[in-house]
């Protein structure tokens, strides 16, 4: 078969996004499926709070942290070649899970994360994503009260 022409397919931001919150998950599958990335980065301990008042939910462990680089790589859509020989503590083998247990329960994922004492975070705000339509991820000011 001959190529004609090729078309960039880039799929819309906003309905992908609004797509994969709808994936299946009950909240307490969802919550179970973040524990068990705490429980792979070697967590001893795992506090989870909830605000109702600020709708939010904090999930905190003491596991391994991640450097800057290495959270902004596993909070991409799709970050792992399912392909790949994977070990025993792997935190997934699409690269969805988190993201997509998360999306299940709102519309805000941030991850924090601290590693040899530096502390690097990034955030998916769905409801940003929804106004510009755009595949950016945030960094955000570690002084606010994420």
């Amino acid at each position: 078969m001959e190529v004609y022409r090729e078309y960039d397919s880039v799929p819309n931001a906003h309905l992908l996004l609004s797509s994969l919150r709808s994936v299946g998950y009950s909240e307490e599958t969802a919550l179970a499926d973040i524990i068990d990335n705490c429980i792979s980065a070697s967590a001893t301990e795992i506090r989870i709070s909830f605000d109702w008042e600020l709708r939010k939910i904090v999930i905190c462990d003491n596991g391994y942290g991640m450097t800057e680089e290495i959270l902004l790589e596993s909070m991409k859509i799709g970050s792992a070649d399912p392909n790949e020989p994977r070990s025993r503590d792997d935190l997934g083998r699409f690269g969805m899970g988190m993201k997509t247990a998360a999306f299940s329960l709102g519309k805000r994922l941030t991850v924090v994360s601290k590693e040899n004492g530096n502390v690097s975070n990034a955030c998916w705000d769905l409801e940003r994503i929804e106004k510009f339509n755009q595949w950016k991820m945030l960094i955000l000011n570690i002084d606010d009260n994420i």
